[in-house]
This record gives C-alpha cells, structure tokens and sequence, in this order.
C-alpha cells in the first residue's frame, strides 16, 4: 500500500452462489484495486451484504471499479453504496470535547474560565516548582493554597 492510497468501502449485495464473491473479487483487482477487509452485513438464503474494504489510488480508479462491478450484472453483483472512509470520518468532525462539570450560571463559567483561571495561573506563579500539586483539591483544603 502506497501512502497515497485512500480507503473505499464498497458494500455489494451478491447472489448466494459459488463464486459471485470470487467474481467481484476478480473485478476489483484486475483494476489496481487492493483488498482489505471483507465484512458479512447480511446473509439470506438468496443473497449476501458484504462490506468490501478497497484500497485505491484515485478516483478515476473508484469510478471504474464501480463501473465494472455494475458491468457483472445486477442478477449477481448490486452496488448498493461505496464510501470514502475518509471523508466518512470528517462528515461530523472528529474531536469531541465535553466538560468534566456542570456550568449552567454566570458564576460557574467565572470559576472555572476567566477569572478562575487567572487565580489557578497567579497561583503557579506565586509558587513556581509547585506543578500540578496546586489543582489537588485535597491540598487545597488543607491549606497548601
């Protein structure tokens, strides 16, 4: 696999027959295309969802796979979606940030951002060395702070 390579989930509902998963296989790789995983989503006792994890060089090279695996005929081999894993994981962004407290009034936001945070970092600075000892609670309560 090539750094440049990008990840295309090809999910194909496939007649339940000997060798129509061989045949997609073939497809795909007589085109460039690099098999990664292959996922069983359903299986009937006339067909079969599989997730077909492909890795590919453009996308000119997705289309064709695409186009190919069509050609095989829809008696055997339905496309029924491809995704770019990629663009998959940045469709709701990837970081997820949430507060480890409530803050639902004025005074809490103050407690905890400005100036809450000018007394935590005045007090680093009063005490250099001290590091992370001054955000223990329990040290605050005994009077370190």
């Amino acid at each position: 696999m090539k750094l440049t390579e990008n990840l295309v989930t090809f999910r194909l509902k496939l007649k339940n027959v000997p060798g129509t998963l061989g045949m997609a296989l073939t497809t795909i790789g007589k085109l460039g295309g690099s098999m990664g995983n292959i996922q069983i989503i359903k299986a009937e006792k006339e067909f079969k969802v599989r997730d077909l994890a492909v890795y590919v060089s453009t996308d000119k090279q997705v289309k064709d796979i695409l186009s190919a695996l069509s050609a095989i005929g829809k008696e055997f081999v339905e496309v029924v979606s491809v995704k770019d894993k990629v663009f998959e994981l940045h469709e709701k962004g990837k970081i997820f940030l949430n507060n480890r407290i409530s803050i639902s009034t004025f005074e809490d936001l103050s407690r905890v951002y400005t100036p809450g945070v000018a007394k935590v970092c005045m007090a680093i600075h009063e005490r250099p060395g001290t590091g992370q000892r001054i955000y223990h609670y329990q040290e605050y309560r005994s009077g370190y702070y």
